[in-house]
């Protein structure tokens, strides 16, 4: 019996990955920077902590970029940071106030994250 590839749940299952590295006991969440693509932005003030970052991660899930686009408003503000389990490398990250989120990892590739109850836990200033 032959047994077919399925590359869409590899994918899956790295997106996943990365939420869970970030409840995993002992690993470590950073914020390293934020910034805007469009310095008049409304929400040029956007900001996360620590505690934030994580708590973004243990609720997202692994989305597509097509559901990003037909889910999410783009907003061009974001927070920069780490996500590192021990003995591993760390991987960048970058989340946006509207609820996503993307993990970037050595070789270029990249994944999206959505939380669509995340608007929640980053309230307006």
């Amino acid at each position: 019996m032959e047994v077919r590839r399925r590359p869409w749940l590899r994918c899956l299952a790295v997106a996943f990955c990365a939420a869970l590295i970030a409840c995993e006991e002992g690993a470590t969440v950073r914020v390293t920077g934020f910034g805007a693509e469009d310095p008049n932005a409304f929400c040029r003030d956007f900001r996360l902590t620590e505690a934030q970052a994580k708590t973004f991660f243990a609720k997202a899930k692994p989305v597509t970029a097509e559901a990003i686009h037909r889910e999410y408003t783009w907003l061009p503000c974001y927070v920069d940071g780490t996500i590192q389990r021990k003995g591993d490398s760390a991987l960048k990250w970058r989340i946006r106030p509207i609820g996503i989120g993307q993990v970037f990892h050595e070789g270029g590739a990249e994944e999206w994250l959505g939380c669509p109850d995340c608007d929640k836990l980053f309230p307006p200033k």
